[in-house]
């Protein structure tokens, strides 16, 4: 019977030993309404200008130091992920600037430190309720700093929450366990908060572990290393390419806020060069921090398609295109210029050869001599004739008005231009139009002309696109063909003698061609019935200016003799080795040298002939055969 009643006193001594060690240590603290409430005097934040540094009633420590740890915490913390957030710190720190109404301290923290924002649950082990407060939650840095919770509402009046403005645009839904510093949350059994912690630490600082704290005791901690980190990045978009023509730009506003590690950005790319295809070659974007990880479609080496070239507005309509492409972004905050380009080319399209070049000053001499303005008594005009090929990989327009003369004194344009000719030259019979579309192995053929200061040595012809890119360049040959334009008279050195006319007729048509070339005459002679008992002969025919040749008279009509009816003959004459503007004479000269004394001994036989009135002058070179046009007959009476 003793013995039980000793046994007895000694369980009750027992109990009342592990109740008071239990209530001593915290363990066991009861309140009329069943909660645990958590005192804070732990860690304060005390800043100085350069950096954020912490003073404690308890030794500063990662938990392993200092802090009694529990086998089971009370309290569990379960990290999702945590945000970087230095933009926000330094707008916040610009706005309070502005503001004029801060204390420095809290300046100089915003100006070196950077946000953590953990989104974390937070869980209540205990078989009773928990209150928190802001001060219950810690940050450890890696340099075993303690940093507090980061109060948003200061007053009615302050609050910080929308300063958090570049958190905000990335659409993250920013739900801040606590705002302002005296509130706080009461967890009952099992019960989890899942809201954001924020703290403000030192830029040289990272983030080591989150811990929750009473009374100098961490009820709850855990470690941050191995968390998801997102940073906060600010990207302001450029896009440029490398040619006037072609542009890209973005879909959508130039500044992206993001905490991804990727975005997608979809580009338009327009095309305003009509007259040449180009090519892709690549598509990047720097800083080098940042890389392409896929383009949709995958236009590199691709042909653009060209612009829709007006003849109208001398311009292209652009043509568009949509490509979408996904960057890669660096693991780090960023606040900044993304650059995103595109590289195009001109992969060579056209082969060019002047056939032909024509110096055609008798026509600027002509047109002066109309009422032409005064410069075209200093000028000659140049006509090439080209022979184009294209090898494109797109269709494109043709515009002769892209076509220009390089010389020695400058770069002239082609006045033959896409909708119709700037002037009209007799020289140019054939000249380039404008082509809406051609393809790969189209051949184009004509003519360009050019005018130039006398004096101006040609160079070569040059076709530009619509940036002035050179499409192809072809030499001039070194040999000039000249072009001339002339009426004809008939003289006869003794007209009371005779009579000489021919077609094409006198001072009524315009003869044309150029040098290498010939034209024939039919030439008409005959004495007066007055002189018809006269032997009349032709002893000679000249031509004035020299500069032209007689090259054959068929029949001969040199040392025959005219009768009363006309005498016929062709006379073949080559074009002058210059440009000629003006009259050629063609020069018979008759005399008489007996009389008759038999019955029309001097009869000649008439040789027929045919007018060229409507015939082509043909004009040969070494490749090919021109055909310059019919004479036409025009009022050319001030040259009589």
């Amino acid at each position: 019977m003793k013995t039980r009643v000793l046994a007895i006193i000694v369980l009750v001594v027992v109990i009342a030993v592990v109740v008071s060690f239990l209530y001593l240590n915290g363990y066991l603290n009861v309140s009329p309404t069943n909660t645990k409430t958590m005192t804070s005097k732990s860690s304060s934040v005390t800043n100085s200008t350069n950096e954020l540094t912490t003073s404690s009633s308890t030794t500063q420590s990662t938990g392993t130091s200092g802090y009694k740890n529990n086998t089971q915490s009370e309290i569990t913390i379960s990290p999702r992920y945590m945000i970087i957030d230095r933009q926000d710190a330094v707008q916040l720190a610009n706005s309070l600037t502005q503001s004029g109404v801060y204390s420095q301290s809290e300046l100089n923290s915003l100006q070196n430190g950077y946000f953590v924002i953990i989104k974390a649950s937070v869980t209540n082990n205990e078989a009773q309720n928990f209150t928190l407060y802001p001060s219950s939650f810690e940050l450890v840095t890696n340099n075993g700093s303690v940093y507090s919770y980061f109060i948003l509402q200061h007053s009615s009046s302050v609050s910080y929450y929308y300063s958090f403005n570049s958190l905000l645009n990335t659409n993250y839904q920013l739900a801040p366990l606590f705002l302002t510093a005296t509130e706080n949350i009461t967890l009952g059994y099992q019960v989890t908060a899942n809201r954001d912690l924020i703290f403000l630490i030192p830029l040289n600082t990272t983030p080591s572990t989150l811990r929750v704290v009473d009374n100098g005791k961490i009820i709850g901690q855990v470690s941050l290393v191995n968390v998801t980190t997102d940073y906060l990045k600010v990207i302001k978009v450029n896009t440029f390419t490398n040619d006037s023509e072609v542009s890209l730009s973005l879909n959508s506003a130039s500044t992206i806020y993001t905490i991804n590690d990727t975005i997608t950005l979809s580009l338009n790319v327009q095309n305003s060069e009509g007259l040449m295809p180009l090519t892709v070659t690549k598509i990047g974007v720097y800083p080098s921090a940042f890389s392409i990880i896929k383009i949709s479609p995958d236009i590199v080496n691709s042909t653009l398609t060209p612009g829709q070239y007006s003849v109208v507005t001398g311009s292209s309509f652009p043509r568009s295109q949509n490509v979408i492409i996904l960057v890669k972004l660096p693991n780090e905050s960023y606040n900044g210029n993304v650059n995103v380009f595109m590289n195009v080319t001109y992969k060579p399209s056209f082969q060019a050869v002047v056939t032909q070049a024509i110096n055609d000053r008798a026509e600027a001499l002509l047109q002066y001599s109309q009422g032409g303005p005064g410069q075209l008594e200093v000028s000659t005009y140049l006509v090439a004739n080209l022979s184009i090929m294209y090898n494109g990989s797109a269709s494109v327009a043709f515009n002769p008005g892209n076509i220009h003369l390089v010389t020695n004194k400058g770069i002239y344009s082609n006045l033959y231009g896409p909708t119709s000719p700037f002037i009209y030259l007799y020289a140019v019979t054939n000249h380039i139009p404008y082509i809406n579309t051609i393809v790969n192995g189209q051949i184009i053929q004509g003519q360009v002309a050019f005018q130039i200061p006398l004096g101006a040595k040609p160079l070569y012809i040059i076709y530009v696109s619509e940036n002035n890119q050179t499409l192809f360049s072809a030499p001039i040959p070194s040999k000039i063909y000249n072009f001339s334009i002339f009426a004809i008279n008939y003289e006869v050195n003794n007209q009371s003698l005779a009579y000489v006319y021919g077609t094409p007729y006198h001072f009524i048509s315009y003869v044309y061609g150029i040098s290498g070339g010939n034209f024939t005459i039919n030439l008409q002679a005959y004495k007066y019935s007055y002189y018809q008992n006269s032997i009349v002969e032709v002893y000679n025919i000249s031509l004035s200016p020299s500069i032209f040749e007689i090259l054959s008279i068929s029949p001969n009509l040199i040392g025959r003799y005219l009768n009363t009816s006309p005498t016929y003959c062709n006379i073949t004459i080559g074009f002058p080795n210059q440009s000629f503007y003006g009259q050629l004479t063609i020069n018979v000269y008759v005399k008489i040298v007996g009389n008759v004394t038999i019955s029309n001994p001097a009869y000649i036989q008439k040789i027929q002939s045919k007018s060229l009135l409507n015939e082509k002058v043909g004009i040969k070179n070494p490749n090919t055969y021109y055909m310059i046009g019919s004479t036409t007959s025009r009022d050319i009476s001030n040259l009589a």
